[in-house]
């Protein structure tokens, strides 16, 4: 007889590999779960769409099965609290004890993403529940990782939506067609949360640019904003309020529990996005406003060697390559009102200018002799540091044209998120700061100001969503965004205010 320190080590050891063999069926995109299992699938499992017998919806039923195929069953009131972090205290959570088979079904996924890694939850949920400091590299799925933790918490959002989507009814896949999984991101909402914020940077810039004094370059970036902020807000309270028919009760726990998660990631790209902008003033080069006024590449170098007091040899010999890459990439994260094709090019020619490239390349610049560091806070790693002209210059020698270059491009090949909107941010606020009236540090605070208070308002934005159902958000998102498309176009050709409509009336 097995004494029972020996009979512990033995379920310890057991479920040791257990584990091990889910971390690879994951990082492998290998859903068959339980392992070994034959078809059909047990209805306990969420990627089965096949109700619960009734005389097996008891809990004694559900550890069995759980304790039998993962040598789990003693945390499914962790798993309960789990799925309450994610609807973060939102009313939403009356859903979960709905239907009682769905019920089983969830918490026996997240007994499955608990075997793979304990407190894997925290990639889905926001503050105060969130234990971890935000990190953009934990929120979006890369196929070219390096480090393992990123692999498993990118293999563990891809589950976690993948099999909630397998389970669905075909009238439910019909019905949450924006929940199905997308291209290059998790699934279609992400993508619809990405036009959100398009319209909101595009409303906002059409109200300020109807504040006096926007265009009088003696005056900072940051002059009238607290109205446009406010004005805007009023207009998204308004179009939010006439879009939410249903509200979220409309919604299957599935369904809602996708959409929170997808909303709650969201909200932690912002929430790293502002803990960024510390770094992103600390790193500002002094006075460089005289950058405007370069009209040809070949000025660039002798600028920066003034700048900075050095020799042309202390400088990286890819500084400007690298330079035009950090403006094309500002390039894809902006655009003009009018998304045609000519209106874009031209756009992306504005900012590729030797000006704009000038300001790319004195912030690398300094950057490099800086030696810069950025903190990646990878979930699960430790000493993420990464060095920022090196990160870039690496990245840049696997390019072989930027011309191609997409948001979609640079997540799907694992470039740091932290460092994109590091750079990004740097670059827009810097640009956007110049003037010959006032130095280029106060005129690049200004501007963060302004992208900060618009992140907050992107934030407040995402929680209105939790109130309505996926239908009602898709509609208000899709209705908002081309609605706005088209009154902006409207008045980029006319002289005579808008006629009527929450938008209109600005």
């Amino acid at each position: 007889m097995t004494s029972a320190s020996e009979e512990k080590k033995r379920k310890k050891e057991k479920k040791a590999i257990l584990q091990k063999k889910l971390r690879s069926m994951l990082i492998k995109k290998d859903y068959r779960f339980p392992i070994d299992a034959v078809d059909p699938i047990d209805p306990f499992e969420p990627s089965s769409n096949k109700p619960i017998d009734e005389d097996k919806l008891t809990l004694e039923a559900l550890v069995d099965y759980l304790e039998k195929t993962y040598q789990t069953c003693d945390k499914l009131h962790i798993h309960l609290e789990a799925i309450k972090k994610i609807f973060d205290d939102h009313p939403a959570q009356n859903l979960i004890k709905a239907n009682k088979s769905e019920y089983f079904k969830v918490l026996t996924h997240f007994a499955i993403l608990s075997t793979a890694k304990e407190g894997w939850f925290n990639l889905l949920v926001t503050r105060p529940a969130r234990k971890t400091k935000p990190s953009l590299s934990n929120n979006h799925p890369s196929h070219f990782s390096t480090k393992q933790s990123k692999k498993l918490n990118d293999a563990i959002i891809r589950c976690f939506y993948s099999r909630l989507i397998e389970g669905m009814t075909e009238q439910d896949k019909a019905r949450y067609h924006m929940l199905l999984p997308d291209e290059f991101l998790p699934i279609r909402f992400d993508r619809l949360l990405l036009e959100l914020d398009e319209a909101i940077q595009d409303l906002f810039c059409f109200v300020q640019q109807k504040t006096p004094g926007y265009d009088d370059e003696r005056l900072l970036p940051d002059t009238g904003s607290d109205k446009a902020i406010e004005k805007t807000s009023y207009i998204l309270h308004g179009i939010f309020s006439q879009n939410k028919k249903e509200g979220y009760s409309a919604d299957t726990l599935r369904a809602a529990l996708i959409k929170f998660a997808s909303i709650n990631r969201a909200i932690n790209d912002i929430n790293a996005i502002i803990n960024l902008h510390n770094e992103v003033i600390d790193s500002l080069p002094n006075d460089i406003q005289h950058l405007k006024h370069i009209e040809s590449e070949s000025e660039i170098l002798p600028a920066l060697l003034d700048i900075f007091n050095q020799q042309h040899t202390n400088l990286p010999d890819d500084l400007l390559e690298c330079s035009k890459l950090v403006c094309k990439m500002y390039a894809i994260t902006s655009a003009s009102y009018e998304r045609t094709d000519e209106s874009l090019k031209a756009f992306s020619e504005l900012h590729m200018q030797p000006c704009s490239i000038a300001v790319s390349a004195a912030l690398l610049c300094h950057d490099f002799l800086q030696r810069k560091e950025l903190s990646l806070n990878i979930r699960g790693e430790t000493n993420n540091n990464i060095y920022v002209y090196k990160t870039l210059s690496d990245f840049s020698k696997r390019i072989v044209s930027t011309d191609e270059l997409t948001i979609e491009y640079l997540w799907d090949r694992g470039f740091p998120e932290e460092l994109f909107k590091y750079l990004t941010t740097r670059h827009s606020i810097s640009m956007f700061g110049l003037s010959d009236f006032y130095p280029s540090q106060l005129g690049a605070k200004a501007h963060l100001k302004v992208k900060l208070k618009k992140f907050e308002l992107q934030r407040k934005a995402y929680e209105l969503l939790k109130d309505m159902s996926v239908n009602d958000a898709f509609l208000g998102i899709s209705e908002f965004y081309w609605d706005l498309k088209e009154i902006i176009a409207k008045a980029a050709h006319t002289t005579a205010p808008p006629a009527s409509g929450i938008i209109e009336n600005t």
